[in-house]
């Protein structure tokens, strides 16, 4: 049981929190076995990618790969001994063979099933699909995990799922990686492509998987291409004789993969001459080719003949019968005829030649659009994924599509979903004024150290996008603008929020500050003549009467801080928000409506206005570190040097360690002190609560009290500065790491910017030493040791850092930015 004095701290943390660590502290589950279930044909880089994120939050002791040996075509070529020969040359030794994988026996019965919990890693879609109530509205075995913590129970009575992050690979003329796409770049990849698409080549493993996976390939064919198929009759199978040879067929199919998107990666052809039947329809092919064939009604044939014609209806009926099929012999189901059923009422003509129908029957939607879907066609869904079941179901998502509807472009933009925006451009702050403060990896003291690791590998592969896109953190002044009255009003404080700034109020605010001056009121008539071209009902509905602000950023040459953007002025939008007009406080973030604001802005042109250019959030191309798996260890076993400083787990946070560092440095230093003492001390020094007042009545010992006092007063900020700085120095080096690996950032003149960015350090440096302040010397001093620990000039890039999105919660990194502009920013010591 926890310690009285203990639990009445906890009072202070919240209701919640409390009872998840009294319930925790009481659990009987002791170990937590982690189990990846799938397939497995074959193990790809996104798989790996998501063990390694799972064993991040759980322990590879405890994490486990389970899978089966059941060998069954198409989709499942390999056995166990050969999924194990792939999967560890991913660097995963904990691989289990398992009759059933979601009861993974063989992985538990090791584990006493009293004080073991299990957790099953699903996709988001397959967790979806998953019963947490029976029927009768009881439990079921499966449970969220993130809802149960502190209340877990054994494995035998429950399963907990965790939701995998969204990893998307791409193989090269394939698409997004999956079983299917891996199967079919395997079969035909060369060494290279084999490297490219798994992380690695091993010449054993390379020529094993290509030989299953052809040889699946090739039965396929066989089966649908091949000369008969469970006695039917020939499909077509070859290129028609009017090519008259493998060079112009290939030169053709290429030009019209070409124009559809597609690239040609193999032929099913090979090179032998290509054959010209001279057996007719439908003993062969048909003579020809045409989008809409027809033929002679009542004729011999029990296709169509292709040399004479069909009127109307009929003619009609006999092309859909006849292309509905040879779609489906293929796998695939027509969903619109593009205007093909307009020969029905054309039974005059003699010759029926449609002009809208194409080669191919494509659906008008793309991943990444809106389309209208539910019993009403009247809910926006994005789509991610679009198949078909195995009944020849168009599926969105997953989900029937018998009822759907493409919105026009006004409805589309108007009806853009959160879950889209999340994925873009979500939850983007900036520092100061009202918008608040953005925190670094090592200010959140809730990270667990399994947080941390899988934020490193993520940045050093380049898959800090798994959640939003990455962002640039722009180096700018913050403005919150609503619309109210209809005017563009401001704000930058809660009082402001109250009652915002109109653009001459703005102006007067700054008035006298030469170019700050300029660029808050600039900014404020541009934005208004802007905001004077768009549907006011629409800037009403956005700005909801001045209770909704959007967070802007000012980047204007004249007001330069650290980063040299080029000659351009921009207002950078970000995330809207809004607010309690009473408290002031904010109620929540509606990221939908940034988008929609900047696209109404762009439609009519009022994007660019006297002095600046209205932009969004510039998403950044992150790449994989050359020398990944060695910056990896390095920086993990930074990590791992401070976790087992005070023996924690990968699942305890960050404000454990110092919790545990202030427990040994409180009972070194005051050991004779009492236990109440000790904890309020531990509350004031590792969680800021200075409820504990130090005086003679809580302290009666005046030699002690004294000591605590010069203590706290003199030596506590440093310390705990050094203590942060721990973590610090690990993020600050992994900042200056990926983005010395970016290219693509906003300022126009990016090497001009870095030049700059030095020539104002050496000016600072001469001003600080030329000064006779002790604490500018001071500070100067701790800020280049700081950028010399870090990387040095050398890794010096013209941005303030990188915004990102882990488990729903922003945060920066910044690198070298931080130091510097601490630097520059020395009290007033000569041009910052």
């Amino acid at each position: 049981m926890l310690h009285p004095a203990t639990y009445l701290y906890k009072m202070n943390l919240g209701e919640q929190i409390i009872q998840d660590l009294i319930s925790e502290a009481e659990s009987q589950i002791k170990t937590i076995v982690a189990i990846y279930p799938g397939r497995f044909q074959p193990m790809g880089k996104h798989h790996a990618k998501v063990y390694d994120w799972l064993a991040g939050q759980f322990g590879k002791s405890n994490t486990y790969i389970a899978t089966s040996d059941k060998v069954q075509l198409p989709k499942s070529p390999l056995n166990f001994r050969e999924k194990v020969q792939v999967i560890r040359k991913h660097g995963i030794q904990n691989v289990v063979q398992e009759r059933n994988v979601y009861a993974p026996e063989n992985i538990l019965k090791k584990y006493n099933p009293e004080t073991t919990a299990v957790v099953f890693v699903y996709g988001k879609k397959d967790a979806g699909r998953l019963r947490y109530t029976k029927k009768d509205g009881t439990p079921g075995y499966f449970q969220e995990y993130e809802k149960s913590k502190g209340n877990l129970k054994g494995y035998e009575t429950h399963g907990y799922v965790v939701i995998a992050p969204h990893i998307e690979l791409k193989v090269p003329g394939f698409g997004e990686m999956s079983g299917t796409t891996l199967r079919a770049a395997l079969a035909t990849a060369d060494q290279k492509t084999f490297k490219d698409i798994m992380g690695w080549y091993d010449p054993k493993i390379y020529q094993l998987l290509r030989t299953k996976f052809s040889q699946v390939i090739e039965s396929f064919l066989m089966e649908t291409t091949g000369t008969v198929l469970s006695g039917k009759s020939l499909v077509d199978d070859g290129p028609r004789y009017f090519y008259g040879n493998q060079k112009t067929y290939r030169k053709k199919t290429a030009d019209m993969a070409k124009r559809l998107g597609f690239e040609v990666m193999n032929y099913i052809v090979k090179d032998n001459p290509i054959e010209v039947h001279n057996t007719m329809y439908p003993d062969g092919p048909p003579l020809t080719v045409s989008y809409f064939p027809t033929g002679v009604k009542g004729g011999d044939f029990s296709g169509t003949d292709y040399i004479k014609d069909y009127k109307g209806r009929p003619g009609y009926l006999q092309w859909k019968k006849y292309i509905s099929k040879i779609a489906q012999s293929v796998g695939y189901k027509f969903l619109n005829f593009l205007g093909a059923e307009d020969s029905i009422d054309s039974s005059k003509r003699e010759v029926l030649k449609p002009t809208t129908l194409k080669e191919d029957i494509n659906l008008p939607i793309n991943i990444g659009d809106t389309v209208m879907m539910g019993r009403f066609k009247n809910k926006p869904v994005v789509v991610k994924s679009v198949n078909f079941n195995d009944k020849g179901d168009l599926l969105i998502n997953g989900r029937s599509a018998a009822r759907f509807r493409i919105p026009p472009k006004e409805d589309s933009e108007q009806s853009l979903t959160k879950e889209w925006w999340s994925n873009t451009f979500k939850q983007l702050l900036t520092e100061g004024g009202a918008a608040g403060h953005m925190n670094h990896p090592f200010d959140d003291r809730d990270l667990t150290f399994g947080d941390m690791k899988q934020m490193i590998r993520l940045s050093l592969e380049g898959q800090l996008d798994l959640e939003t896109g990455v962002q640039e953190k722009t180096d700018g002044q913050n403005l919150m603008v609503t619309y109210k009255d209809g005017r563009v009003k401001a704000a930058r404080n809660k009082t402001t929020i109250r009652n915002p700034l109109s653009p001459e109020q703005v102006k007067m605010k700054f008035a006298g500050r030469g170019e700050i001056e300029k660029a808050f009121s600039f900014a404020m008539m541009d934005l208004e003549k802007s905001f004077e071209k768009l549907p006011q009902p629409k800037l009403q509905e956005i700005f909801q009467d001045g209770s909704r602000f959007i967070n802007m950023e000012i980047i204007y040459p004249g007001t330069q801080n650290v980063v040299m953007y080029g000659p351009k002025a921009y207002l950078q939008f970000h995330g809207i928000s809004e607010y309690d007009l009473d408290s002031a406080n904010k109620i929540g973030d509606v990221p939908e409506l940034a988008p929609l604001l900047q696209n109404l802005i762009t439609d009519v042109n009022a994007n660019i206005q006297d002095k600046f250019e209205i932009i969004p959030p510039k998403i950044l191309t992150l790449n994989k570190l050359p020398n990944f798996e060695e910056k990896e260890q390095f920086f993990i076993n930074r990590v791992n040097k401070l976790q087992n400083q005070f023996k924690l787990k990968d699942t305890d946070e960050i404000i454990q360690w110092h919790e545990e560092w202030w427990k040994t440095k409180i009972e070194n230093m005051f050991p004779d002190i009492t236990d109440d003492v000790k904890f309020a001390l531990l509350k004031r020094w590792a969680y800021f609560d200075k409820s504990f007042r130090l005086n003679g009545k809580n302290i009666p010992d005046t030699i002690v009290l004294q000591k605590i006092k010069d203590f706290d007063k003199t030596d506590f900020a440093k310390q705990n500065k050094q203590n942060v700085y721990n973590f610090e120095k690990i993020f600050l080096e992994l900042g200056v790491e990926i983005l010395a690996n970016i290219s693509d950032y906003l300022s126009v003149v990016p090497n001009e910017a870095v030049k700059d960015i030095r020539r104002r350090i050496a000016k600072k440096i001469k001003v600080i030493q030329k000064s006779d302040d002790l604490k500018a010397l001071e500070k100067m001093k701790f800020e280049l040791e700081r950028i010399k620990a870090i990387g040095g000039f050398e890794k010096l890039v013209p941005t303030e850092g990188i915004v990102f999105v882990y488990k729903g919660k922003t945060y920066k990194l910044t690198g070298l930015f931080a130091p510097i502009n601490q630097l520059l920013g020395i009290g007033g010591l000569g041009d910052k």
